[in-house]
């Protein structure tokens, strides 16, 4: 019988109430100095104290209103295999009023990704491990880390926001763009978002590094593994709400027809088990093809164009033609 998780716990106080509360409490002195400025600015602003078991998305008391927050201290550590993204519609489902907006993590934190958004002020007392996407580059954000950064992939430093390390911050990062206050050790440094995850092509040029990651978490998108990871995407124009068929093996040097396939799914496209008039594109394996070679058609081939000639509009292509596809 499993454990059950204790509630959330919620108080409304007023900035200075927190700042009372925090007095006591062990914290690096810039920190403290960041915190106590924040909270002089406007002493008589709402301030919401979470304790307990927290998740992204746990609903707060009817009774309260969240809509004027300044800030979001949570005082109790924080493991979740949700995205934690700084705005207070993801944290509790409701919309905040204020332009700036202060979270305070006391203790460590352990999620999915981490992003924070335009006009936050964050400080990761505790340290931060995320499993898949940390992102400290909102417009006017600033974020500070104590303790450790373990996170296998970094956006930060194009100029829309800054994070700051505490001394002696344990750091372990795969890949990371575009600047990190101290250079991770092994960590391969990139230049822009597509160059950390080739996978996305340059369907992200137009977005902001929390954009990009905001969108990704909503999507619901996955990470592809092994040789698919590396493999540049097909423009989502090509493949969202089309299907494909995948038949014969692939000759790409660092790609199969299952990387493909991942890549399809990526994008926003479907992939078939069988042939059918659902069908838009049958993509052939170049190894053996009958499209680039005298090698007999397959019964999947043959298949479709049967369907063709009964009126349905699959595209046959050819395992070049499908990573040539305009990026």
């Amino acid at each position: 019988m499993g454990l059950k998780r204790r509630k959330s716990s919620f108080v409304l106080l007023h900035l200075s109430e927190a700042g009372h509360r925090l007095a006591s409490m062990r914290l690096a002195r810039a920190h403290r100095e960041l915190i106590n400025s924040y909270i002089q600015k406007d002493q008589l602003a709402q301030c919401l104290w979470v304790d307990g078991s927290w998740e992204p998305g746990d609903a707060i008391p009817a009774d309260l209103d969240p809509t004027t927050l300044a800030a979001v201290i949570f005082a109790t550590p924080i493991n979740t295999t949700r995205s934690i993204v700084l705005t207070t519609r993801s944290l509790f489902g409701v919309r905040s009023q204020r332009n700036h907006f202060l979270a305070l993590f006391l203790e460590p934190v352990r999620c999915r990704d981490f992003c924070v958004v335009p006009d936050t002020l964050t400080i990761f007392a505790g340290g931060l491990t995320v499993k898949r996407i940390a992102c400290f580059d909102g417009g006017d954000s600033h974020t500070e880390i104590a303790r450790h950064l373990h996170a296998p992939y970094v956006l930060t430093g194009f100029g829309y926001g800054d994070v700051y390390f505490q001394r002696g911050l344990d750091l372990k990062v795969r890949r990371y763009a575009k600047q990190l206050p101290k250079r991770p050790h092994l960590a391969r440094r990139f230049e822009t978002i597509s160059e950390v995850f080739p996978f996305v092509g340059d369907t992200v040029k137009d977005l902001s590094a929390w954009e990009f990651v905001c969108e990704f978490i909503d999507d619901k998108k996955q990470i592809p593994k092994g040789k698919a990871f590396d493999t540049p995407a097909i423009s989502a124009n090509e493949i969202r709400g089309n299907c494909f068929f995948f038949v014969g093996r692939f000759a790409h040097p660092y790609a199969s027809a299952a990387d493909a396939k991942r890549i399809v799914e990526y994008n926003g496209g479907r992939v078939a088990k069988r042939i059918s008039n659902e069908v838009n594109f049958l993509v052939v394996g170049d190894i053996k093809s009958a499209l680039i070679s005298n090698s007999p058609k397959s019964m999947s081939q043959l298949d479709a164009e049967q369907l063709n000639t009964n009126g349905a509009s699959i595209e046959i292509i050819s395992e070049t033609q499908f990573w040539e596809m305009p990026k």
